[in-house]
């Protein structure tokens, strides 16, 4: 078979796992005969059309009060790789119980790229969570921003959107691992893939142990490619330059250096910029290829300081004022 025969074939068995799989790019070299196997990433967007069934999509993301003033008055969110996440077997969780085996090496280099903002799906005040106050929200002090993401999802080459699921057994889990197993056996046998496809610490980023179950933790991940020597952004066509424009590095208490990205709370006041494809040679809009974060709600802690909701009137009309778009403020209904 060549290298299109078997792209087919392995597609028949891997939409088993995940009925939309599709590949993005192939890369293969011709050398006395047609091509076999060759680089070949998927197309990762299924995992965002699965994540939004139900659209526009809410979360509540819980911190300080501090934090949600630099958020709010800065405009912008930061989203921090995973070595800087409270969980130190990030994305290792699931690859140790990968049919594949994983290099230390890799998995670093996965926890490097992969950039996370964390929350929980919120539909109605009864999903405010009391634990959730408490680890994240400054003991109750803090504030609950709601955000909301209703945007052209098809669109976004970095950017994905999942609800965590806790435990190895869980069915998808389960799901994940077969399909691994299907590579493996597949690849063993026909040689097709010479590279590792980046989907597969994608996938990690959305299981983590059961220990963490009480999270109920909905993310937005960002992948960016980065050179290993340097960390900066690889010259990609999957890296967002209006993203990549945002990485920035900075060393923890223990000399250990983390990086983050930022994205904007909205979009109505970002510039625009037209690129042109490098294959198509069609003009886009980097805009329309990250997602539109809209502030919908600030849900005042269950210890705020502010008794009252008038209390943080002034504030709140300065920050409506400045952007020049409205959200709701409320207590929350949470009992300390």
């Amino acid at each position: 078979m060549n290298i299109d025969e078997k792209i087919e074939f392995y597609l028949k068995g891997a939409r088993e796992f995940f009925p939309h799989l599709k590949t993005s790019t192939v890369s293969s070299f011709f050398g006395s005969s047609e091509p076999t196997s060759g680089e070949i990433e998927f197309r990762s967007q299924f995992i965002n059309e699965i994540a939004l069934k139900e659209s526009p999509l809410q979360f509540i993301h819980y911190t300080s009060l501090s934090s949600a003033m630099n958020i709010l008055n800065s405009g912008n969110i930061r989203l921090y790789n995973c070595l800087n996440l409270n969980d130190p077997s990030e994305i290792n969780y699931l690859l140790k119980n990968s049919p594949i085996n994983f290099t230390e090496k890799e998995v670093e280099k996965y926890k490097r790229e992969h950039f996370i903002l964390s929350g929980s799906i919120y539909k109605s005040k009864n999903d405010e969570e009391f634990n959730l106050w408490r680890l994240y929200g400054d003991q109750g002090k803090g504030i609950g921003i709601v955000f909301e993401v209703d945007n052209k999802i098809e669109n976004w080459t970095s950017v994905f959107l999942q609800t965590v699921t806790y435990g190895a057994n869980k069915s998808n889990s389960k799901n994940i691992i077969g399909f691994l197993h299907f590579h493996k056996v597949f690849n063993e046998e026909h040689k097709l893939f010479s590279n590792t496809p980046s989907l597969f610490s994608l996938l990690s980023t959305g299981v983590k142990n059961e220990m963490w179950s009480i999270e109920k933790e909905f993310r937005i991940v960002i992948k960016l490619l980065l050179d290993k020597h340097s960390n900066l952004p690889e010259d990609s066509i999957s890296n967002n330059s209006l993203i990549t424009s945002r990485l920035n590095h900075e060393l923890k208490p223990n000399g250990k250096m983390v990086s983050y990205v930022e994205l904007p709370l909205h979009l109505k006041n970002y510039k625009s910029k037209v690129v042109e494809t490098p294959f198509s040679k069609e003009e886009i809009d980097l805009i329309d290829y990250i997602p539109n974060l809209k502030v919908k709600k600030l849900i005042l802690g269950p210890n705020s300081i502010f008794k009252k909701r008038s209390d943080f009137l002034e504030y709140e009309m300065w920050v409506k004022n400045k952007w020049k778009y409205n959200f709701e403020v409320e207590k929350s209904n949470i009992e300390f």
